[in-house]
């Protein structure tokens, strides 16, 4: 179109001369703007803009609206990573549900095991089946710290650690049924002991002191061997007093001749003075052989609470032995007192139709005090026996 001497405003889009300088119209100045203008085309020069993708017009002058492809489920990301978080949130939960019930199993496996009574054997099986499974643990650790991704490190893990606690578990369990059946037989044997034991006291103590039969425990061995030293040192010292109260040739205390002749009564009372110091130089032997039984038991090798039982057990049996011995002296006092009460009064007495007849009613009283203390004496030494073989029947409930 040609030039007709006109422009148009940039500003109000009206007809201006070419030479104006101002828009007659609108008023803007039209030189200083296109100053500025020019000067703005200049410093695009200078820094040319970076280039942008000018969108491509129809032949219409309207814009070309690219057609995009619709998105397919593979190639969905946001769908992809919801599925891998489905599968790590399983897999950790997993692993919980396996390790959870391993920890209780070594839990409550590790607390029912009493350390203080495992012997050395036991104490070394225990500490290599632990340090097994902790270098187990290590290189398990080792194999899996190169894997990807820490749910697949856990689950590894969790799924070993738990058939080694199945494997230890089973190895466990099969172990202390075979210690069981150990004791078991241990205590079989420990009631034959005693049984042979009660049989030889039962009758007099005569002969040899039964041999114990080995039990297959050192420790156990060791203490009924310690055991047989003891009672054989024991019954010999007995078997010398007995053999030294029987050279006595004492005389029932209801014997007729000496109730009825003054003659037997005399010796009587002096032998059951002698029988009395027999008695007492017995008693301070015995304990003292109790007292190097118990030292000689502090040096076995037995676990703490098998010997604080044990040590209890003879503290407790020291007062015992010296109360039986104290009852059987007390006894030939009360047999000592009456007799004597009978040399002094055998005058004021006589013997018919096997009954005491005294002169004096305080005669007859005292008597009568002195015959009961003699039948009380004589009941509680009785009583301490029935007591040792009640001892001797729980010890052997006990064990089996």
């Amino acid at each position: 179109m040609e030039n007709d001497g006109f422009k148009i405003c940039p500003y109000c889009k009206e007809k201006i001369r070419d030479e104006a300088v101002k828009c007659r119209f609108c008023g803007e100045w039209l030189e200083q703007k296109e100053q500025e203008h020019t000067s703005s085309k200049t410093a695009e020069m200078v820094t040319p803009p970076l280039p942008t993708q000018h969108e491509p017009l129809a032949p219409d002058g309207n814009k070309i609206t690219p057609e995009i492809p619709p998105k397919t489920e593979k190639e969905s990301p946001p769908k992809l990573n919801e599925h891998q978080n489905t599968i790590s949130k399983t897999a950790f939960w997993i692993s919980i549900a396996l390790l959870f019930p391993c920890c209780l199993v070594w839990f409550f496996g590790l607390a029912s095991v009493h350390w203080s009574q495992l012997g050395p054997a036991d104490g070394e099986a225990v500490g290599k089946m632990i340090g097994g499974l902790l270098m187990a643990s290590f290189f398990i650790w080792l194999t899996i710290r190169d894997m990807k991704g820490k749910t697949a490190k856990l689950l590894t893990f969790a799924v070993v650690f738990a058939v080694l606690t199945a494997i230890a578990a089973y190895n466990f369990v099969e172990a202390r049924h075979k210690a069981q059946e150990k004791v078991a037989e241990s205590n079989r044997l420990e009631a034959d002991n005693i049984n042979n034991l009660e049989k030889f006291i039962q009758g007099g103590a005569s002969g040899d002191i039964p041999e114990f039969k080995p039990t297959g425990d050192a420790d156990t061995d060791a203490f009924f061997q310690t055991t047989r030293d003891f009672y054989t040192e024991y019954f010999q010292g007995w078997r010398k007093a007995s053999a030294d109260i029987a050279a006595l040739q004492e005389m029932s205390i209801s014997d007729c001749l000496l109730l009825t002749n003054k003659f037997y009564l005399e010796p009587q009372i002096q032998d059951r003075i002698a029988d009395q110091q027999i008695i007492a130089t017995f008693k301070t032997n015995a304990l003292s052989m109790i007292a190097n039984y118990r030292q000689k038991y502090t040096t076995l090798n037995a676990t703490k609470e098998s010997k604080q039982g044990f040590l209890k057990g003879v503290d407790e049996m020291s007062p015992q032995f010296e109360a039986m011995f104290d009852a059987s002296i007390k006894s030939r006092k009360a047999d000592q007192a009456l007799l004597q009460f009978l040399h002094d009064n055998f005058e004021d007495y006589e013997f018919k139709d096997g009954t005491i007849l005294f002169a004096t009613a305080a005669n007859r009283q005292k008597y009568d005090e002195l015959a009961k203390e003699v039948q009380d004496a004589s009941a509680e030494v009785d009583g301490f026996q029935k007591r040792g073989l009640a001892a001797v029947e729980a010890a052997k409930a006990k064990l089996q």
